[in-house]
């Protein structure tokens, strides 16, 4: 025992230096940024499922062997044509790509976050360890990177993965945002608009903030994610938002012309400063 004890003892700075290293590139590892268009699987975000894909349904969903719908976390992409209605602009083009990226796949990686209220699983699927669908489909600028409440592992890399779209002007960047005084171009669903905020309102009663828009939107964001500074930096100025938009006309009150008057039509949710950017 002694022996051993004397070895271990001899051994230690060795032992120690060996881990330190280690650790070392471990954290160098996870640091690294991605490459644009590539995030890497972090098990720290949570288990990890083998699945099989039945089929694509559209840009951001997927139909899985075991029955299960899975909508593709952090990102949406333009609406597809079905019954009468026309696909939005690149709709179609996303959904072929997902197909693409999917296709000879025999087996996808699945981390599940939760599901929706329509009854869909919500995860990040991968091709590989090192492809992760939601950013390949950024980085061919056929959808837009979405922020839900909180953080996770991959809002980095994806952020990456879309600016490289971005300054590329790939498929939907090559559109410039809805400028929100284009009202006929206005309508409920997932955007992003160009627009002045006119005023703030913070509502002592309320635990959300409003911008008031130089157009018929308002913008609810949650108080606890935001600080004077940043409501004082937003003030007046021009900014691009992103987010669900809301016809707040269709409430089911019988006093729509009272409404008219008193309130912006239009309300967009957002729930992360991160989508807002000032011009």
């Amino acid at each position: 025992m002694k022996g051993l004890l004397l070895v271990v003892f001899k051994n230690a700075p060795a032992i120690a230096g060996a881990f330190f290293i280690s650790l070392l590139c471990a954290t160098v590892l996870y640091s690294l940024p991605a490459q644009a268009g590539q995030c890497r699987l972090d098990k720290r975000f949570g288990s990890v499922q083998r699945v099989r894909l039945d089929y694509v349904i559209d840009g951001d969903t997927v139909r899985l062997k075991d029955g299960r719908s899975v909508r593709l976390l952090a990102i949406n992409s333009p609406e597809i044509g079905q019954d009468d209605k026309e696909a939005e602009p690149y709709g179609d083009a996303a959904k072929q790509a997902l197909k693409k990226l999917v296709h000879s796949k025999q087996e996808l990686l699945i981390q599940v976050a939760g599901k929706d209220h329509y009854g869909r699983t919500l995860g990040y699927l991968f091709t590989s360890e090192d492809s992760l669908l939601s950013a390949s489909l950024l980085n061919q600028g056929l959808a837009y990177q979405v922020f839900m409440e909180g953080s996770d592992a991959y809002t980095e890399c994806l952020k990456a993965a879309e600016a490289s779209a971005r300054d590329k002007q790939l498929s939907l960047w090559s559109q410039k945002p809805i400028n929100i005084r284009e009202k006929a171009n206005i309508h409920s669903g997932f955007m992003i608009i160009n627009g002045t905020v006119k005023k703030i309102s913070k509502p002592k009663k309320s635990e959300f903030i409003w911008l008031e828009m130089d157009g018929d939107m308002v913008v609810r964001v949650p108080g606890h994610i935001v600080s004077q500074s940043w409501l004082d930096q937003i003030k007046g100025k021009n900014i691009e938002v992103r987010g669900w938009v809301k016809d707040r006309r269709n409430n089911g009150s019988d006093n729509k012309n009272a409404f008219k008057k008193r309130f912006k039509p239009w309300m967009m949710l957002i729930y992360q400063t991160d989508s807002v950017r000032i011009d």
